[in-house]
C-alpha cells in the first residue's frame, strides 16, 4: 500500500513507528526465507505473534489515512476526473486493442493526427491544436494561433521520417513529433539521432530558413528524455486527456463522440507505463457522478486501492489535466 500513494509532508509519522515497521519487515523476511517453512508448522512464537499483532495494528492506522488522501484527491481534482470520465467507454468497447492496433507507432501517429483535424470540424481542431500546445508549454504560440492546420503524419525528408509535421501558418511556427511506444530513438541516415535531426531536416524540406521558429516534441508512454535536450518531452496520456478537457461530449454529434471516446479510452488503456492501470479506476469512477464520487464506501476505496492510489498520485502529481 505504501507504494500506491505518495504520502503529504503534513502527514506525521513517528520516528519509533517507522522503526517497529521496519523491524517486522526484517523479522518477516526472516521467517519466510527460513527452510523450515517447508515443514510443518508449530505455534508461533512468541516475538512473531507480537510482530503480526503489530503488523494488524499498523494497518488498521493506516487504512484511515489512505481513505482521506483518497477522498481529497477525489475532491480536488474533481473537473479533471469529469473530464476525463465523460470520455471512457468499457472495456468490451475498445475495439482498437480488437483490431490489434495497440502499441503500433505509426497508426497511433494517423489517430492522434485525426484527434487533432476532425475533417469538417475547423472549430473543434483549433480547440484541440490550441490545447495541445499549452499542454507542452507553448502558450504564446497558442494564444496567437488564428486557424488550425491539418497535421501530416509520415513527413519525409533526406534525413529521415518525423512521425508528424505541422506547419502554422498563423502564426508562422513548425511542430514536429517523434512518437515512441515501445521502440528506442534511433539514429537517421545521416547517423543523427532522431530528434536531432529533425528539426534541419525539416525545415530544409519545406525550403524555410535554419532559424524559423519551431519546436521538436518527443511523444512517449512514460515522458521519458530525448537525445535533444531542447526537444519538449510529453505523453500520450497528456495528449487525450487535453483534448478531453477541451471538448465537451454533448457538443458533437453521436458518432464523432464515439470516435473520440474510443481513442481516448485505447490510450489510456495501451499508451500508458505497462504497470498504471488508470482506466479501470476512471470506468469506477464514471459509474457515478461526480457527487457521487466522493460518497464512495470506505470498502470500496479499499478494495480498489491498487488502481485508484495511482490515479490520484498522478492527479497530484500533474500528469492528468
Amino acid at each position: 500500500m505504501g507504494g500506491c500513494l505518495k504520502i503529504p509532508t503534513s502527514t506525521k509519522v513517528s520516528a519509533e513507528t517507522v522503526s517497529q515497521f521496519n523491524a517486522f519487515i526484517k523479522q518477516a523476511t526472516t521467517l519466510l526465507s527460513s527452510p523450515l517453512l517447508n515443514i510443518k508448522p508449530e505455534p508461533l512464537a512468541h516475538h512473531a505473534r507480537q510482530s503480526i499483532t503489530e503488523f494488524e495494528s499498523f494497518i488498521a492506522q493506516a487504512k484511515p489515512v489512505l481513505i482521506r488522501q483518497i477522498r481529497a484527491a477525489l475532491r480536488a481534482h474533481r473537473p479533471q476526473l469529469t473530464n476525463v470520465c465523460r470520455w471512457v467507454v468499457p472495456e468490451s468497447g475498445d475495439i482498437l486493442a480488437v483490431a490489434g492496433l495497440s502499441g503500433d507507432e505509426d497508426r497511433y501517429t494517423n489517430l492522434i493526427a485525426w484527434m487533432l483535424w476532425p475533417e469538417g470540424k475547423p472549430e473543434l481542431a483549433l480547440r484541440c491544436q490550441k490545447a495541445w500546445l499549452k499542454s507542452l508549454g507553448l502558450h504564446k504560440i497558442a494564444m496567437q494561433m488564428k486557424k488550425a492546420i491539418k497535421p501530416v503524419p509520415q513527413f519525409v525528408t533526406q534525413n529521415g521520417r518525423p512521425d508528424m509535421v505541422m506547419h502554422f501558418q498563423q502564426p508562422d511556427f513548425i511542430l514536429i513529433v517523434e512518437a515512441k511506444t515501445g521502440t528506442e530513438e534511433h539514429e537517421t541516415p545521416n547517423s543523427d539521432w532522431q530528434t536531432q535531426a529533425y528539426p534541419a531536416a525539416v525545415r530544409e524540406r519545406l525550403g524555410l530558413p535554419k532559424n524559423h521558429p519551431g519546436a521538436m516534441v518527443f511523444l512517449t508512454r512514460d515522458g521519458r528524455e530525448a537525445v535533444n535536450s531542447n526537444a519538449i518531452v510529453t505523453t500520450y496520456e497528456l495528449l487525450v486527456t487535453v483534448i478531453a478537457a477541451s471538448l465537451s461530449p454533448d457538443e458533437i454529434s453521436h458518432n464523432l463522440r464515439w470516435a473520440y471516446s474510443t481513442v481516448i479510452t485505447h490510450f489510456l488503456t495501451h499508451a500508458v507505463p505497462s504497470e498504471t492501470d488508470e482506466v479501470e479506476a476512471l470506468r469506477l469512477l464514471a459509474n457515478n457522478s461526480p457527487l457521487q464520487q466522493e460518497r464512495l464506501s470506505n470498502d470500496q476505496i479499499l478494495d480498489n486501492l491498487s488502481i485508484l492510489g495511482p490515479l490520484c498520485r498522478n492527479l497530484d502529481m500533474g500528469d492528468i489535466r
